[in-house]
């Protein structure tokens, strides 16, 4: 937590679904898996949470040292971030019956979509979150996801 500093954007979207093609306005996906969790939904939070660059900083010089201690530091991080998602997705639900989140990368929702998520929230400007050619994001760890609103 010392290297942390946890932080995400979201923003609410009205959601189409038509069989495993969704639009959310400012991108259309292709993906039953995404279309099978988003049924009933009217809406959705797209969201964008990081953990930051101090950590990825932290995990390059234990690394220099100690990989052992550098894949634990690493798996710690995984479950601080995955923690702060969890956080957030809960904020988000508050009154509201929501589906569970949904990330790029997850069954046939390609990571290429990343890309117009970070566009969208603006996670680049206001979290320091960026793509690499691959549609890995920097800082490692941080989450892209979609969460199903019912109403």
């Amino acid at each position: 937590k010392k290297y942390a500093e946890l932080r995400a954007v979201y923003f609410e979207t009205p959601v189409s679904l038509q069989d495993s093609e969704i639009d959310f306005g400012f991108m259309r996906v292709k993906s039953k898996n995404l279309a099978k969790n988003l049924e009933g939904c009217s809406d959705a939070y797209v969201f964008v949470a990081t953990i930051g660059l101090g950590v990825e900083r932290q995990f390059k010089r234990i690394s220099a040292t100690s990989q052992a201690r550098a894949m634990v530091y690493s798996a710690t991080c995984s479950a601080l971030v995955e923690s702060f998602c969890d956080y957030v997705n809960r904020e988000l639900a508050r009154g509201e019956e929501t589906k569970p989140r949904f990330s790029c990368g997850y069954g046939d929702f390609c990571l290429e979509h990343q890309a117009d998520i970070l566009k969208a929230t603006e996670a680049t400007k206001r979290l320091g979150v960026y793509l690499t050619d691959s549609y890995m994001m920097v800082p490692v760890k941080t989450v892209t996801a979609i969460i199903g609103i019912r109403r």
